[in-house]
């Protein structure tokens, strides 16, 4: 019996021994809310050659019994380390209806390098990601299969702008004024600026806000220089380049040049090389710029690669969507139309008297001014004979000056208003029992009828017109009226024709008086 008590004793000492040797190398344990824990925090659980199997850990719990963390401190020198076919971690929240979810390593076991490392919800790893991260670096977002930097699927659609996001900077922002950057370019540390940005920028920071895109760059190598805004697009629609704002615009582009005085605006066209590359770029087909640096202007160019035969540098082409205007008063219209003025105050007023309207120059010399009257003043450059006007029709008839005899010349007759007067010779047969005969000529040949006629009236005069009439018979008698009615005859005494017999009669506007006449 005294053996038996002996043998108990000493197993009850060994037992507790053999647990704690598993465990502990050096301390007991003590049971915690159900669990068996080390009392000394160095304590370890296994070894390098003896490992635990498995272990669940249903809480974290500190030595008061409140719930705790897991943690690696500071000076250990391991990591944790879960190997085996896509290493996982799963937060399974306590509440059923929440959201859980996962993140680890999808491989595909194919021994190379590229697996995805993604981030999705519930407690079924490598099913609805959210995120993915390729090997070589891609990030995708709502895509297993990035292809750049940040690929983003577009989960929902919409075809009303702004419907749905996709990606947004700035939804905090209530200050006006405020600025919310997406940078380009290199930035290597925390002083330096990108060294182009794209911003938005709140103008009325009150209830759902609103404001401008702003665009910004430097054209200078300093990291620290924070880009300068080259283009902005307001909350209204308008654009402005190196500007930003314009009361006199309600949508539209605006462009400040600054100090420059070249080019503003240019067209350009890869089918275009005219190669004129001292007035501009070869492929540039148009241009805007100040006709002055200091003073303004706008000079519009256009330049083609071809002879002006086959097309126009500039045309300018007015389609009116019903008839045009047949009026010629001072306040009608034209398809095209010029319309030249002057300051007056803030304002703009009408041309004075004798200014030039409108000019056409041959290179940078005028040949034709249009002034204030509506005078044109032709312009030859010296004092030479030169034609003025030429009508591209059979005969082609020509207004020019003769300098030699200081006078105008016309090579065909002269269409005045309501009546002719020209330097051509006409013919004229006088009908049967006619006392009439109308004139469209200066010089008239006469033929009477055989019947004989007396003229009493003659057509077709305007007022200062000098008429000569050459008789080729002897069958007509003007005669002399004299009683100041309109288109009649006052003569010395009645004429008689003969042949090659002339009279000269002179038209006041209603009669034609008696200037001379000869029987040759």
């Amino acid at each position: 019996m005294r053996k038996i008590i002996l043998i108990c004793l000493f197993i009850s000492l060994l037992i507790p021994s053999l647990i704690v040797s598993q465990v502990s190398s050096f301390s007991p344990w003590k049971r915690i809310n159900a669990a068996l824990l080390p009392i000394v925090a160095s304590d370890t659980v296994g070894s390098s050659g003896t490992r635990i199997t498995k272990a669940w850990l249903a809480d974290l719990d500190s030595t008061t019994g409140t719930i705790g963390t897991l943690t690696i401190s500071a000076s250990s020198a391991g990591d944790i380390t879960i190997t085996k076919a896509d290493p996982s971690v799963i937060f399974n929240v306590t509440t059923a209806t929440d959201t859980d979810f996962w993140v680890g390593v999808q491989d595909d076991a194919g021994s190379d390098d590229d697996d995805t490392f993604q981030i999705g919800d519930g407690t079924t790893p490598g099913t609805n990601p959210f995120l993915t991260i390729d090997t070589s670096g891609n990030v995708g977002i709502r895509t297993t299969t990035p292809i750049a930097r940040l690929d983003i699927n577009l989960s929902t659609t919409s075809s009303v702008l702004g419907n749905t996001l996709d990606f947004i900077i700035g939804s905090n922002m209530t200050t006006a004024n405020y600025h919310a950057n997406l940078g380009f370019g290199r930035v290597a540390t925390t002083s330096d600026k990108a060294p182009t940005v794209v911003s938005f920028q709140t103008i009325n920071a009150t209830g759902g806000t609103y404001g401008d895109l702003v665009f910004g760059t430097r054209s200078v190598t300093t990291s620290t220089t924070a880009p300068t805004e080259r283009m902005r697009i307001d909350n209204a629609g308008k654009v402005f380049i190196n500007d930003t704002s314009n009361i006199n615009m309600a949508i539209g582009l605006t462009i400040n040049q600054g100090a420059n005085d070249d080019e503003i605006f240019s067209l350009k066209s890869s089918d275009v090389a005219h190669g004129m590359t001292a007035i501009s770029e070869t492929d540039t087909y148009a241009s805007f710029a100040k006709d002055d640096g200091l003073i303004g202007g706008l000079r519009i160019r256009g330049i083609t690669d071809a002879a002006s035969g086959s097309v126009a540098p500039i045309q300018f082409i007015g389609i009116s969507g019903g008839a045009a205007d047949t009026g010629k008063t001072a306040s009608d219209f034209a398809n095209i139309m010029f319309s030249p003025q002057i300051k007056s105050g803030t304002g703009a007023a009408v041309v004075g008297a004798d200014g030039n309207l409108l000019s056409i120059r041959n290179s940078t010399n005028n040949v034709v001014i249009f002034d204030a009257e509506g005078t044109i003043h032709q312009i030859p450059g010296s004092d030479t004979s030169f034609d003025m006007m030429t009508a591209q029709v059979t005969g082609t008839p020509t207004l020019g000056w003769n300098e030699a005899a200081d006078q105008f010349t016309i090579n065909k007759g002269l269409a005045l208003t309501d009546s002719v007067v020209s330097n051509t010779i006409d013919a004229i047969t006088v009908a049967a029992a006619a006392t009439t005969f109308a004139v469209s000529s200066n010089v008239t040949k006469i033929t009477g009828d055989v019947g004989l006629n007396t003229v009493s009236t003659i057509t077709g005069g305007v007022s200062g017109q000098t008429l000569t009439l050459i008789f080729l018979d002897a069958l007509v008698t003007i005669s002399d009226t004299n009683d100041g009615g309109a288109n009649t005859i006052d003569i010395s005494a009645a004429f008689v024709s003969a042949d090659d017999a002339t009279l000269s009669l002179v038209f006041d506007g209603t009669v034609w008086r008696e200037i001379g006449r000869a029987i040759n």
